[in-house]
């Protein structure tokens, strides 16, 4: 299959008319018109900018073979040769480039939640753990909070919820869910907050120590994970470039 051929299947397919590919592209509509006729190609830059409305790569709209007509003289034919390699090399190149700059975004935010749950630990430490007679790593990982308002905190520490959460929050980011991890971490410091405020039990319950923060906490952290899937859904969608319907004017 020729590489106008590709380009009318893939125009047809998300239901555009030539005059409508054209208008996205910025080219006229006999451009398009000569590209589908294989009397043209596109340029590298407008090849890209095909592939990319169509959600595919370059290498997938090239033919398997370059294909000549026979009023073609062997110059034109290798000028053609030379300019699909272009397409495919310059193509390559952008990926790497698109693959790269994600992964560092990505990595970016999970630094950013990191840091979230970082300066929460080293707050509650700063307030709720005795630095007096012990060396500061000492502190820094075996002192357990004292005080009777560091229930909470120390709860997440003892049962290992804020290396769980913490890990709930920061995968997903470096896979690219920044929606679903700042939401996450959101709820992890309103959950706290709010568990700080509304936990203690004024009537001293035995279960959980006459503290229901732990309580609280779970059930803000649970919202917000749940949330989270529902921001991450609706910006996938929102994303999702959506094909017009085609009209019989059009096709």
């Amino acid at each position: 299959m020729t590489l106008g051929k590709r380009i009318a299947e893939h125009r047809q397919q998300m239901g555009f008319s030539q005059e409508k590919l054209a208008e996205i592209i910025g080219v006229s509509r006999q451009a398009v018109t000569k590209w589908e006729a294989d009397q043209t190609l596109p340029s590298s830059s407008n090849l890209l900018k095909l592939a990319e409305v169509f959600g595919t790569t370059a290498d997938m709209l090239l033919p398997t073979k370059t294909v000549s007509s026979p009023d073609k003289d062997d110059e034109t034919i290798t000028l053609t040769r030379r300019q699909l390699l272009a397409l495919l090399e310059e193509d390559r190149r952008l990926l790497a480039l698109r693959r790269r700059h994600t992964i560092q975004k990505n990595v970016l935010s999970a630094l950013v939640v990191l840091l979230g749950y970082g300066f929460f630990y080293i707050m509650g430490r700063i307030i709720w753990c005795d630095l007096s007679d012990i060396s500061f790593f000492g502190w820094l990982i075996s002192v357990s909070p004292a005080g009777k308002h560091s229930y909470l905190y120390g709860w997440l520490l003892s049962s290992g919820m804020l290396w769980i959460a913490l890990t709930v929050s920061v995968l997903p980011a470096l896979f690219g869910k920044k929606a679903f991890s700042l939401t996450t971490l959101i709820g992890f410091w309103l959950g706290f907050g709010t568990g700080m405020l509304f936990g203690p039990n004024p009537e001293g319950d035995a279960y959980g120590f006459g503290h229901y923060g732990w309580a609280i906490w779970g059930t803000i952290f649970l919202l917000s994970i749940a949330v989270g899937i529902i921001a991450e859904l609706l910006l996938s969608r929102k994303s999702t470039p959506k094909s017009p319907p085609a009209t019989p004017s059009e096709l």
